[in-house]
């Protein structure tokens, strides 16, 4: 009996704390992090604002498992994936086009699967200014990137320094487009862009982010810059 009722009140505690969780992804995608109050999540949720603040404590807290709730399944199959890339000796090069899949494909998934106030909360999270969201924010994704920008490295041995960097801006900068800024183009293009089949997006970004990124160095032709 006592067993039933310990399972009962923590049943109904997870509901509450998806209540909340959802109520939240909702108000912190509509007004961002700054805009938000905890009193406005309460209120979406239907529930009591020092319950809110029992489960989660303050707004830090909050928006931090919002993010990590989706992400973190995510971002530990990127992990996954990523390690299985890893060559087997210091001779080997591990495949980019595995290594690109491994990042890119796992989010993509992400971004189709959830809702759209997720989309949007990310899109507000990856351009909050705020040191206080970069603080939240990048630990969670850290580990990963750490990892893409080592496997990476190890794909294209004869680049410098520089070039290595330049190249990795480049990547991290398309993808980061692809999974935030979609909605972007298709508004400027007056819905002529309206991509659908994510399988052959990933596919065409691979392709070209690949051939970018294993091209010989620059050095070898100066004339492409002047």
């Amino acid at each position: 009996m006592v067993k039933t009722k310990q399972k009962k009140a923590q049943n109904e505690s997870n509901v509450t704390e998806t209540a909340f969780l959802d109520a939240a992804e909702i108000i912190f995608s509509e007004n961002g992090y700054a805009g938000a109050s905890m009193r406005a999540i309460a209120k979406k949720a239907n529930a009591n604002l020092g319950t809110l603040h029992y489960y989660f404590g303050t707004k830090e807290a909050l928006i931090k498992k919002t993010l990590e709730r989706r992400l973190k399944p995510t971002f530990q199959i990127c992990l996954q994936e990523l390690e299985a890339c890893w060559p087997e000796s210091n001779k080997e090069s591990p495949d980019i086009t595995q290594v690109l899949n491994a990042y890119i494909k796992p989010i993509v998934d992400l971004s189709n699967d959830v809702n759209p106030e997720f989309d949007n909360l990310m899109l507000r999270t990856l351009n909050d200014p705020s040191d206080q969201i970069k603080n939240i924010f990048e630990p969670i994704k850290d580990e990963i990137v750490f990892l893409f920008i080592r496997l990476l490295k190890k794909c294209n041995k004869d680049l410098s320094i520089e070039e290595f960097y330049w190249r990795l801006v480049s990547v991290l900068g398309s993808t980061e487009y692809m999974f935030t800024k979609r909605s972007y183009l298709t508004r400027l293009s007056y819905g002529e862009f309206l991509p659908d089949d994510s399988d052959q997006g990933i596919e065409e970004v691979i392709y070209n982010l690949s051939i970018m990124f294993m091209a010989p160095s620059i050095r070898d032709k100066p004339n492409l810059v002047k």
